[in-house]
């Protein structure tokens, strides 16, 4: 079924399969109802010039590009156009690659063979708003899906998305809009554990939209509060996940106690206890991050922020 709406983007990833890559947008949309977009079209590359001032092409111009081409990963070098740069305008080629974490790799590989290399370190999701010249306002068309995961994984997703609904689109279907006061859904909450076995002992959540409140408290056993607070999680479907000190000490707890009383011979015990991501249960999503997929735990980056794929 085509559909036209406009969203406010909340975070954005992406999925990679073979030689296809596609865009994940998490939306709120100005009617209040959270959509996952896949968004077709953008294909994940880099620049490269001739080093030097020159502009002349050089005798063995094809010959260096022939020898680009057959990088492993490098699936096609685009016709060169014109681009300002510090040493004046020059030709720069756009190396297309098989997916986003080749990047670095080739990128280093092509500048051991003497190119100077430009455009290499964007994060594969921000180049389509850099691209596109988004905001996080915007109106997109496109067709939604039936909740199936089969063929939310043939539109390229990851499966069930626990979001109102799952849609796909093209880049081309996308545009910026005036901002507006999006009806974001927020989730806060604290826990409150023992200093003397570091378990936690009793937990409240608040979750909000539209000024409307609603306030949930968890009691009693460990393995049932966390189970609790990760069913209003994913049921209650909050763009922003916050509370006091939570980057410190909440969600590095809920991870360690999560650790402590998971079934190591099922990975899928992790989504039950703490599968907070807005991401499919699976068991790669369980596993979590690097080359198996967005995490559904919580999980810390280099920089030491806590993050909660598809969430805020």
């Amino acid at each position: 079924m085509s559909v036209e709406e406009e969203a406010c983007i909340v975070a954005a990833s992406y999925q990679g399969s073979g030689s296809r890559t596609v865009v994940e947008l998490w939306l709120r949309a100005r009617e209040g109802h959270s959509t996952l977009l896949l968004v077709h079209g953008l294909r994940p590359f880099f620049e490269i010039a001739l080093p030097g001032k020159t502009n002349d092409s050089p005798d063995d111009l094809d010959e260096r590009l022939s020898i680009v081409r057959e990088v492993k990963d490098v699936m096609r070098i685009h016709d060169p156009i014109e681009k300002w740069t510090d040493l004046g305008t020059k030709l720069h080629w756009r190396v297309e690659v098989r997916q986003p974490f080749n990047v670095p790799k080739i990128r280093d590989t092509v500048k051991a063979l003497g190119w100077e290399v430009s455009s290499a370190d964007i994060v594969f999701p921000q180049r389509l708003l850099l691209d596109l010249d988004l905001g996080p306002h915007i109106a997109w068309s496109g067709e939604l899906l039936p909740k199936d995961g089969d063929t939310i994984r043939d539109a390229g997703g990851r499966g069930l998305y626990p979001t109102d609904q799952v849609a796909r689109c093209h880049i081309d279907d996308l545009r910026a809009i005036d901002a507006f006061a999006a009806p974001l859904i927020t989730f806060s909450f604290d826990l409150e554990t023992s200093i003397e076995s570091g378990k936690i002992l009793c937990a409240a959540a608040v979750v909000e939209q539209y000024g409307n409140s609603e306030t949930h408290t968890f009691r009693g056993d460990e393995r049932e509060m966390l189970e609790g607070l990760t069913r209003l999680v994913r049921d209650s479907d909050p763009d922003i996940i916050t509370g006091y000190n939570i980057d410190n000490f909440d969600l590095p707890k809920i991870k360690e106690r999560m650790e402590a009383l998971e079934d190591r011979k099922d990975r899928l015990t992790r989504a039950i206890l703490a599968g907070w991501g807005r991401v499919p249960a699976t068991e790669e999503a369980c596993k979590g991050g690097g080359m198996r997929g967005a995490p559904i735990v919580p999980n810390r980056q280099q920089n030491r922020r806590w993050t909660l794929t598809g969430r805020c």
